[in-house]
C-alpha cells in the first residue's frame, strides 16, 4: 500500500533518508546544511500550495531551494552575507553546456599562468589574500590564485559568481595536513593555522573539476529544475542577526508564514560562522568584521556559562523569528537532541521540547516529535560526528498576548 506524505508517521518521514541532492549543498559545503529530502518532506507535510515558508536560519538555503521546487513561497534569514550570495547563485546555475565551456577556457588559462609566472605569481597575489595564504600548501595556493584570477575575468556576472563560490567551497578540501589525513571545518573553525611543513599539496584543479562535475551531474537529472522565474516574485532574504533586531526592516520583508521550518546553531555555534573563514577571505569580506567573533571557538566550547549564554541566544531568536507565524501555523525545529551534550543541555526530551516551546512568541502546543539518527555535519568538539537529532513540530493556537 502506497501513502501519502500526510499519511506518513512523522518518525517516518524524518529517518527514511535518500541521498537527494541540493544545488546549495553542491555549490558550497556550508556545515551543518539540513538535507534536502528532510526539508522536502517536512514542507509538503505541513504546507500546500501557495503557501509561505520561513526559515530564520536559512544557511545556504536548502529549505528555501526545496520551498520553491514545490512552488512555497519562501522567506530566509542569516547572519552572514556570503550566505545569501550563495543561495543567489545556487537558483541561477546556468546550463551544463556553458559550465563546461567556461570551465575549460578558465583550466587552459589557469594553467599557462602557473608555467609562465610560476613563483612571481605567486608573490603578486600575496597582498591580496595574505590571510587565506598560510592555510595551503604554496603549490596549491598558486594554483587557487590561478584559478581565481581566470575566474574574475569572466564577462558574465552570475556565471562569474558561480564559479567565485564554486572555488570558495571546495577550500577547506584544498587545506589538508599530514596529521588530520581528512580536513573539517572545525580546525578551520578554531584558527589552528597549520605550519607549511605541515600540509600537503592538492591537485586544486582536480578538486575544482570534482565538484563541478557533482553540479553538472545534478543539473542534468530528472530532478533538476530552473528556479530563477519561480524565485523572481516568491523569494524574499535578508541578512539579519535575531540577537539585533530590527523591527522595520524586519517587519517590511517578513509577511505572516504558514510554516517555520528550521534547524536553529546547536551548542558551540560559534563553529558555524568561522567555519566560513576561508570563504570570507576569498569573497573580499574584510577580516576586521568579524575579528571580534574569534574569541576562540575552543574556548567558548569549555567555559563554564556556555550552557546560559547557548540557550538565552537561543530562546531570544526562536521568540523573534516565531511571531512570524501565523494562527494555526507551524514551527517544525531540528534540533539537538541533549543525549550529546550533556554538559550544555541538562534536560530530558520532555523537559527540552517544554523549554523551546515556553520560548516561542504566543500560545503553542506540541503536536508531535521523533528522533532522527544522523551523521551530520555538525560536530562536537571539532570533530566528534552528531549522531541523534530530535524533530518537533509545534502548532500556534492563540494571537500573542
Amino acid at each position: 500500500m502506497n501513502y501519502s506524505q500526510d499519511e506518513l508517521s512523522l518518525k517516518s518521514l524524518i529517518n527514511d533518508a535518500d541521498s537527494s541532492p541540493c544545488e546549495s549543498s553542491l555549490l558550497h559545503s556550508y556545515p551543518a546544511s539540513m538535507p534536502a529530502f528532510l526539508a522536502s518532506r517536512l514542507i509538503k507535510k505541513y504546507t500546500t500550495n501557495d503557501d509561505c515558508v520561513f526559515d530564520p536560519f536559512c544557511g545556504t538555503g536548502v529549505v528555501l531551494i526545496e520551498g520553491l521546487r514545490l512552488n512555497r513561497n519562501c522567506i530566509g534569514t542569516d547572519l552572514q552575507e556570503s550566505v545569501i550570495r550563495i543561495i543567489t547563485a545556487s537558483i541561477n546555475i546556468p546550463e551544463s553546456n556553458i559550465l563546461w565551456s567556461v570551465w575549460g577556457d578558465i583550466r587552459k588559462s589557469a594553467y599557462s599562468s602557473i608555467s609562465m609566472f610560476g613563483e612571481r605569481y605567486e608573490k603578486s597575489s600575496l597582498n591580496s589574500y595574505e590571510f587565506l595564504r598560510p592555510w595551503f600548501h604554496w603549490k596549491t595556493f598558486e594554483m587557487i590564485m590561478a584559478i581565481h584570477a581566470q575566474i574574475i575575468k569572466i564577462h558574465c556576472k552570475k556565471t562569474q559568481e558561480i564559479f567565485l563560490l564554486l572555488l570558495a567551497g571546495s577550500l577547506i578540501s584544498m587545506s589538508k595536513r599530514r596529521e588530520r589525513g581528512i580536513v573539517h571545518w572545525g580546525w578551520v573553525a578554531d584558527n589552528v593555522i597549520p605550519k607549511q611543513d605541515e600540509l600537503v599539496f592538492v591537485d586544486s584543479f582536480k578538486v575544482f573539476n570534482d565538484r563541478l562535475t557533482k553540479i553538472i551531474s545534478f543539473v542534468n537529472s530528472l530532478d533538476s529544475c530552473n528556479l530563477i522565474e519561480k524565485s523572481k516574485n516568491t523569494l524574499s532574504m535578508l541578512q539579519h542577526n535575531w540577537l539585533k533586531c530590527d523591527d522595520n526592516l524586519l517587519n517590511e520583508i517578513i509577511k505572516p508564514v504558514d510554516l517555520l521550518l528550521t534547524s536553529p546553531p546547536y551548542p558551540y555555534s560559534i563553529d558555524y560562522s568561522l567555519a566560513l573563514r576561508l570563504t570570507n577571505y576569498l569573497l573580499g569580506y574584510d577580516f576586521n568584521n568579524f575579528r571580534k567573533k574569534e574569541i576562540g571557538a575552543r574556548y567558548k566550547r569549555k567555559r563554564k556559562n556556555r550552557s546560559y549564554d547557548y540557550l538565552y541566544e537561543l530562546g531570544i531568536s526562536l521568540k523573534m523569528a516565531s511571531r512570524f507565524v501565523k494562527i494555526n501555523g507551524y514551527v517544525v525545529l531540528i534540533l539537538p537532541d541533549p543525549i550529546d551534550y550533556p554538559n550544555v543541555l541538562d534536560f530530558d526530551v520532555e523537559a527540552w521540547l517544554g523549554h523551546l516551546q515556553a520560548k516561542l512568541a504566543g500560545e503553542w502546543r506540541l503536536v508531535d516529535f521523533a528522533h532522527r539518527n544522523c551523521q551530520h555535519r555538525r560536530v562536537i568538539n571539532s570533530n566528534q560526528k552528531v549522531k541523534n537529532e530530535i524533530v518537533a513540530v509545534y502548532q500556534r493556537k492563540f494571537n500573542l498576548s
